[in-house]
Order: C-alpha cells, then structure tokens, then sequence
C-alpha cells in the first residue's frame, strides 16, 4: 500500500491549490485482464459508482490527480467527473497506486488521455481499447494469404498446368507477395496512427462557446474532455476521447478513424478489396489446372482402353 496514505487520518485534506498526481499501475504481466476500480460519489464503499477505471491494452500504467484526501479515500478527476478512489485492496485486484513526488517530469506514455501511447504525435503512435480486434483482422489476412502461397501456389505444375510459364509463376507469387505486404503495411499504419484526439482540459477549466456561437449546431461542449469541441469532432464512446473529424470507431481495426489516419484506411480497404480478389483469382486458376489434369487422365483412359485388341471369344462347348 501506498505510505503516503495513512490508516489513522480520517479527516479530510483539502488539496486544491496544490493538487498530488498518482501513479495507477497495472501489476503482472500485461495480458493478464486486471479488475475495472470504482470512481464513487462518497468515500465509501457503499456509495454509488460515477465511473471506472480499467488497464491499458498493453498494461500501461496511467496517472490520476487528487484533490482531496480521506484515510485511503481520494477525491479524483477522471472520466469528466469527481469522485472518491478506495486506495486499499488494489494489490488483490491487479493494482499497485504510488504517489508521484512534486514537481516530478511524468512519463507521457501514462499521462496521454488515449489509449497507448507508442511514439511521437502524427507518427505511429496509438493502440485503441479493441486490441483483440486489431490482432483478428491481421490473422484475417496473413493466414489466408500464407495458405494461398504455401500451398495453392506450391509449384508450377499445380497452378499453370505442366505447359505453365515459370516466369508466369514467378510473377504470380511475387504479385501476391506484394499485396498482402502492402494491405499488411497499411493496416498497421492506419491502427497505429493518432486519429486526431483532441487534448483534455483541467478540471477547473470552464469552457464556453464563442459569443454569438450558442445556436451553433457544430460546436459542443464535452463535459467529459472539458472541451469545446471543434465542427465534425465527437466524443469517443469506445476510446472516451474526443476526437477530431471523427468518422466511426472500427473494431476490427481497434480504433477511431478521424482525421489523421482516414487516408490509410481508406487505402487499406482498397488493398484488402484487390488482395481478396487476387486470392480468389489463384484459386480459380489452381482449380483449372485440377480440371485439366482429370480431363487429361480421363483422356488417356479412354485412348489406352481403345487401343487395346478385343479379347478372344469363349471356346464354345460341344455336345
């Protein structure tokens, strides 16, 4: 348990003109599946539940301001609303809390609103909350295409026929080999590219429409983010993030396609669509040469038993 937080001190600490930031850490490794913590109205564990707090796909830890403290109890913002965290118990449920010395640099990969932060902004940079999907529209892919080149595309013979081209050949594995690296490279590109999630305010930050904007039909405020948000933006569900331009959350592809990364998806179903027809094409072709080699052996059958002499007639038995 965290030593900042005494057992013995119950009443409350008013930290608002200088607030403690602390660390929320997943413990194990970061596939095991953590327990959600509660975000409560009252430091009680009674009271009613206002939000949660679930892990990272890949683990990361994330960091929580407080604002007041109670014995274990503290009064945080998260989710676009206070509320009380009970700090006792979070090593039984996957957790470990610490506080953060003032004035201490934090690491971005934790204080980033998203997801998963993976590098610089613009670049590949974020994995979404449907990691499980992202990883099922890969095996989607490879697993089709690697069948197809091992086994459909095994040899000359077996896709073109014995009178087949090898340079054909050739040039029909390298073409097949080429899609799915280019479909592979923009899928990934696409999932991992910030889609244009628009930064939080504070929690003392009061926003307001721009005068003369109250009617505006494109701008809203996100009690959630604390923002005003931007034409064509919307606030995330599945993410919890408002995002910029936003288009649709993807599943498959495990995040929001928006602003930065609508281009590569869009690329990417186009690949897909050529890679799904090119697959089909080869199976096409590997059924016609199956065709041709039965017609074939059919074929010598019928000439070989044709050319044979007739057999010679049964001795007839005389009385």
């Amino acid at each position: 348990m965290m030593s900042a937080i005494g057992e013995e001190e119950e009443e409350e600490e008013d930290m608002t003109t200088s607030p403690l930031q602390f660390r929320l850490a997943p413990t194990g490794p970061w596939y095991v599946r953590r327990q959600q913590i509660a975000v409560l109205q009252d430091p009680s564990p009674l009271s009613r539940c206002v939000a949660s707090i679930q892990s990272k796909p890949l683990g990361q830890a994330r960091i929580l301001t407080a604002y007041k403290r109670q014995a274990a109890w503290l009064w945080v913002w998260w989710d676009g609303r206070f509320g009380w965290l009970d700090t006792r118990g979070l090593e039984e449920r996957g957790w470990s809390c610490e506080a953060l010395p003032a004035g201490a640099p934090a690491d971005p990969r934790e204080t980033f609103a998203g997801d998963t932060f993976l590098g610089p902004r613009r670049c590949f940079f974020v994995v979404g909350p449907d990691i499980g999907g992202f990883l099922a529209t890969n095996g989607m892919t490879t697993i089709p295409a690697l069948i197809v080149f091992f086994a459909t595309m095994r040899s000359r013979e077996d896709l073109l026929g014995p009178r087949g081209s090898p340079s054909a050949f050739v040039a029909l594995r390298t073409t097949l080999a080429a899609l799915y690296g280019t479909t592979m490279f923009l899928l990934w590109r696409a999932a991992l590219t910030e889609p244009g999630i628009l930064p939080r305010n504070p929690p003392d930050a009061k926003p307001a429409l721009p005068s003369g904007c109250a009617d505006a039909p494109d701008l809203k405020i996100c009690h959630t983010c604390n923002i005003v948000r931007p034409a064509r933006s919307k606030h995330c569900g599945s993410c919890n993030n408002c995002v910029e331009v936003f288009d649709h959350h993807c599943p498959w592809l495990g995040t929001c396609v928006a602003k930065r990364n609508y281009a590569w998806f869009s690329l990417f179903l186009m690949s897909e669509v050529v890679l799904i027809a090119y697959v089909c094409l080869v199976t096409a072709l590997r059924f016609k040469a199956e065709y041709d080699k039965l017609v074939a052996a059919s074929g010598a059958a019928a000439a070989s038993s044709s050319s044979r002499p007739p057999p010679p007639p049964a001795p007839s038995s005389g009385n």
